[in-house]
């Protein structure tokens, strides 16, 4: 099943993540990003909520609506893995870096979802990103550096493995 959640999480980062990447940039507005020490509480963080309110309040209504879309669905991505339906070491490598900047990028929006709607919002999100956040910041550098060439590679190989085959009545040597 870790496989299985970890070539979901490639497909939502090719389709949904870079379609959100270029709403914001369209709407001229950065993702939102905080230096974040692991082991905060961040997400209930009551200095974080007036600026990821400034951040969420640039953001048009649209937009907000696909982060919240968004961010849902990698709540159900989580909740394999915080439930133990996953293992999670098995996705950490390829997964672990990419899913805490994501949620770094959108973590505005669990902010105000946890204040002001109930802080029991992403509650999935949140336990996976501090833990994969704790398991990165134990790492030195070099470590961190291997991790993300491991999952490129292992990227690169999949898509090898699984090369669309020669379209049907389409001469491509032409």
């Amino acid at each position: 099943m870790a496989v299985e959640r970890g070539e979901q999480f490639g497909r939502l980062l090719r389709n949904d993540a870079k379609a959100l990447r270029a709403l914001l940039v369209q709407a001229k507005v950065q993702p939102f990003t905080e230096n974040i020490v692991s082991g905060s509480a961040l997400f209930d963080n009551p200095a974080m909520y007036a600026r990821a309110k400034d951040w969420w309040d640039r953001i048009p209504y649209e937009t907000k609506n696909e982060i919240i879309y968004f961010m849902n669905t990698l709540e159900a991505w989580a909740m394999c893995f915080t439930h133990a339906l996953a293992e999670g070491d098995v996705v950490f490598a390829p997964c672990g870096p990419t899913f805490c900047s994501i949620v770094m990028q959108y973590g505005a929006w669990v902010i105000i979802a946890r204040r002001d709607q109930s802080s029991g919002f992403y509650s999935n999100v949140v336990k996976l990103f501090n833990a994969w956040r704790a398991q990165l910041d134990a790492m030195d550098g070099d470590a961190r550096q291997e991790a993300a060439l491991r999952a490129t590679n292992a990227a690169e190989e999949r898509m090898a493995q699984h090369k669309l085959p020669t379209p049907l009545g389409k001469d491509l040597e032409a």
